[in-house]
């Protein structure tokens, strides 16, 4: 049954969905803000998920698995939050780093970042329930649940980790891209490791509303000011070193704490392991 998972058509998906999304910006761009044209990625990959399910009676119960209940699997719901806080430390670095070399840069960035500070106050399904809810549910079912399961019966664990990874971040290109690939890689050791869909989509959901909740707490929409710029720059300039050590550090600290907890080569699919319980 497993092996109905490896005709799973990847590059077809993302061919149509290029297509489709290019039609259909086209068609309605000056209609919609285009902060909600996200949404048509998601939308493509429910559809051509449910789709294919269906068609090849794939099992539902086999994806998902079963919800989070050992100490184990809610151990590495709690681990990433650990990991999100270095990926801030990583990110004050990245603009200590630019501050340092192009100021003129950074404050180009703040400034075009405060002035979409209102993202959150058009739509609250498409600011909030989307990214908080339904777009964690259906990108961990389509990246993880059919996409990484079809790698891993064509090539190696770590291929399989590696490549879904990096179609994961390449849609989430407009999101600190490599951000989003460790991000992917996290999940879906998390995946392979407890068998369990839920456990990513919790992680997943974890993620995106601390997101939205940096947004809903900046400055409405206002532009910083001259001197909230300066006042940023001189706190730049006495931590910004030790955010760098720590992000040298804390990456150290990653890659060996990824090298434990890495899948061995034999992983069982968690479809596979799933579908006999």
């Amino acid at each position: 049954m497993q092996k109905k998972l490896s005709k799973f058509p990847v590059l077809w998906i993302f061919i149509v969905g290029l297509f489709v999304n290019v039609i259909v910006i086209t068609l309605i761009k000056g209609y919609v803000d285009e902060e909600n044209l996200i949404v048509i990625p998601n939308v493509i990959f429910a559809i051509s998920s449910i789709l294919f399910v269906f068609k090849e009676k794939i099992s539902l119960t086999a994806i998902f698995g079963n919800i989070p209940r050992f100490f184990k699997d809610f151990l590495y719901i709690f681990l990433y939050i650990f990991l999100l806080i270095l990926m801030m430390l990583i990110l004050g670095a990245v603009f200590y780093v630019i501050f340092r070399f192009s100021p003129n840069s950074l404050y180009l960035l703040i400034d075009n970042a405060s002035s979409k500070a209102n993202l959150l106050q058009r739509s609250v399904f498409l600011d909030i329930l989307f990214p908080c809810l339904f777009a964690p549910i259906i990108e961990e079912f389509f990246f993880r649940g059919l996409i990484l399961q079809k790698f891993m019966l064509k090539m190696s664990v770590t291929r399989a980790i590696i490549f879904s990874s990096i179609i994961f971040a390449l849609v989430h290109f407009h999101a600190f891209i490599f951000i989003q690939f460790f991000f992917a890689i996290f999940v879906s050791i998390v995946y392979i490791k407890t068998h369990s869909l839920f456990s990513a989509i919790i992680i997943h959901i974890i993620n995106n509303n601390i997101t939205v909740f940096m947004f809903y707490n900046s400055e409405s929409g206002e532009k910083m000011s001259a001197s909230e710029i300066t006042d940023l720059a001189n706190v730049m300039t006495a931590i910004g070193p030790w955010l760098l050590l720590c992000s040298i550090l804390g990456l150290i600290g990653l890659l060996f704490f990824l090298k434990k907890i890495w899948p061995i080569k034999d992983s069982i699919l968690p479809y596979q392991y799933n579908i006999t319980q």
